[in-house]
């Protein structure tokens, strides 16, 4: 069951990620064909990007409403401890001295 919805996943990111690269060529030939100035070209590829990234996060969240809380709870321990004893001497030291606190 795992890796079925693993690979649903996979091929769902796939095909977005093609989607997304044709918009972007479609934006760039459109842009260059009119002859549009190179900063508003990127401004419009920008926000294409942005909302591809907004998107695809709405996929992200319906698939880890799927797994268990426990799962999601130490997946997001996992993902934010590493930032966080880079970002700050005092958080890692924290994370060293108290296993819980990592």
């Amino acid at each position: 069951l795992l890796v079925g919805v693993l690979t649903n996943v996979l091929a769902d990111l796939t095909n977005r990620r093609k989607k997304m690269n044709q918009i972007l060529e479609s934006v760039r030939k459109y842009c260059g064909d009119s002859h549009m100035p190179f900063t508003y070209t990127m401004k419009v590829r920008r926000f294409v990007e942005r909302e591809h990234c907004r998107q695809s996060m709405h996929g992200h969240i319906e698939c880890l409403q799927t797994l268990p809380e426990a799962m999601v709870s130490e997946l997001f321990h996992e993902a934010r401890s590493r930032t966080l004893r880079r970002s700050h001497p005092f958080l890692k030291e924290i994370g060293k001295g108290n296993q819980c606190m990592e």
